[in-house]
């Protein structure tokens, strides 16, 4: 059986987070001046209240996923596209490697579909990322290139149908998963997965999906427990203290 390629989104990783860090007051002043923060451990994370249903019904899901791409059953990939979104933004993946559901999983590198398009639309440092990528994908969507780049386009056009401008920076994403044979494309936004089911034209191989869903579609019902125990403290190991 085949591998499941899947193009996994900023929004999921942002989620992956398994405890949070607990840190001690820093030592004195060091003779050179600087102080420093030292990690006493970390302690597992509290669950979402009710109102937030969804999105723990997504976090519950991430286990199991990270244990399938741990076994090569699914290959994950992103790009720069995706880390451009990061920049800039506290906390956007967890900074503790161990606090990561995905520590240890390997994330392949997808070429992004704009890479077929010159000159090469670049991302300028300090300007807000979203509006880069709604813009790049206009400029995309205007263009009349022949051969290849014709179609890349018409996949293009035939996502944003529909669409609100507001959804270009995802649409981007997903443009790129499809001409890049992705099988799947992850995300935990709900607004766009929820948007593209009503463009009734867009005849995509890569689908877009929730954790719930890419589970769901695999035939899996089990869910793999979290690493943490919720409020319990633990080294920086990972061992309970």
């Amino acid at each position: 059986m085949s591998t499941v390629r899947i193009l996994v989104d900023n929004s999921v990783r942002n989620i992956s987070k398994a405890a949070i860090e607990e840190h001690v007051d820093p030592p004195p002043e060091r003779p050179m001046g600087n102080k420093v923060l030292m990690l006493r451990g970390v302690h597992g994370k509290d669950p979402l209240p009710p109102s937030h249903a969804f999105l723990h019904r997504q976090i519950d899901c991430l286990p199991t996923i990270a244990r399938l791409a741990k076994e090569g059953v699914i290959d994950f990939y992103s790009y720069p596209g995706v880390w451009i979104e990061s920049l800039g933004i506290p906390r956007s993946f967890p900074e503790w490697p161990l606090t990561d559901i995905f520590n240890g999983v390997t994330f392949r590198t997808l070429r992004s579909a704009v890479e077929y398009f010159a000159p090469p639309y670049t991302y300028t440092a300090g300007r807000p990322k979203k509006e880069f990528q709604i813009e790049l994908c206009k400029v995309l969507l205007d263009r009349q290139d022949k051969g290849g780049n014709a179609a890349r386009l018409h996949v293009l056009r035939s996502i944003c149908d529909g669409l609100s401008e507001n959804h270009f920076d995802d649409v981007l994403h997903l443009w790129s998963a499809e001409i890049e044979g992705m099988q799947y494309f992850l995300t935990v936004d709900g607004k766009f997965v929820n948007a593209l089911k009503q463009n009734k034209t867009c005849r995509l191989q890569c689908r877009l999906v929730t954790p719930t869903d890419l589970l769901e579609g695999m035939g899996i019902t089990g869910r793999d427990p979290w690493p943490f125990e919720p409020g319990r403290l633990y080294t920086p190991n990972g061992h309970p203290s």
